[in-house]
């Protein structure tokens, strides 16, 4: 995982609100943080607040779309369209 301000704003704000995490840091020769070190009980606690919060983003996200709908039959010729075309392409 590639800790970016945010992780590490997520980081600090666990460890305000009662979540106690216990990061170190390895710092350059001037002092600078260049990364971090995480118990990995503290890591899997991050990891399941950064999955809660980008299920809410993606709720909120729906909540503003309109609501369609179109026949099954419809939607299932997409789905085999978009697998016959990964197939092909070698993506899965």
């Amino acid at each position: 995982m590639c800790f970016n301000y945010g992780a590490l704003y997520l980081l600090r704000n666990l460890s305000n609100n009662n979540i106690p995490m216990k990061p170190q840091f390895i710092t350059d020769d001037k002092g600078n943080r260049t990364a971090v070190i995480l118990p990995i009980t503290d890591y899997n606690k991050l990891l399941d607040e950064l999955d809660e919060q980008d299920t809410v983003r993606m709720y909120a996200k729906a909540k503003e779309e309109k609501l369609t709908f179109r026949p099954l039959s419809e939607a299932l010729a997409d789905i085999d369209a978009k697998r016959q075309k990964r197939r092909v392409s070698g993506k899965t």
